[in-house]
């Protein structure tokens, strides 16, 4: 049965359990066990800070922060402390959800941006320096497809939705 000090010994094939009894020796018989262990009692160790969840001072950019899942992020984010900056094609959604931070005490800066064209992204980036001095946290969120079969997708089409998926998360990351 099972005991207090038993070893869980695990590999790709499964796990063992050995009993407390033979740990000493199975740990032996097993080089960097030790060291592993030793990093493993260290971090274990390590203080967590009072509030894993704080944000406080950050700064974090959301695409696509005016609608959805978007929204919902910069909502979370603001509430744990952090200072958000949505973009978005759309102002008027944009403008609900900083009006909806607002009303719960939280500062929101707009930029209305099209992540599909890089000077947009660059406009995006400076706009959130000049407010905060930095960035922190960037939730590449915007995105978006066709639903065509491939073979029926224009060419524009997928340039578009290569920009939007692909290639903007890479350029503001």
């Amino acid at each position: 049965g099972e005991q207090d000090g038993d070893l869980l010994v695990a590999d790709r094939t499964g796990v063992l359990r050995v009993p407390a009894d033979a740990a000493d020796a199975v740990v032996a018989a097993l080089p960097g066990f030790r060291a592993l262990e030793s990093s493993v009692a260290a971090l274990l160790d390590t203080p967590m800070p009072d509030d894993p969840f704080d944000l406080s001072g950050a700064v974090a950019i959301i695409t696509g922060g005016g609608t959805g899942i978007g929204a919902a992020t910069a909502r979370v984010l603001a509430a744990n402390g952090a200072k958000v900056v949505i973009a978005g094609r759309k102002h008027e959604s944009l403008s609900a959800v900083a009006i909806d931070l607002a009303a719960a005490g939280h500062d929101c800066l707009t930029v209305p941006t099209d992540v599909r064209e890089e000077s947009q992204i660059a406009a995006l980036v400076r706009a959130t320096i000049d407010a905060h001095g930095r960035v922190d946290i960037v939730v590449n969120n915007a995105g978006g497809s066709y639903m065509f079969p491939l073979e029926s997708i224009a060419t524009e089409r997928w340039d578009n939705s290569f920009a939007l998926n692909t290639r903007a998360p890479y350029i503001l990351t």
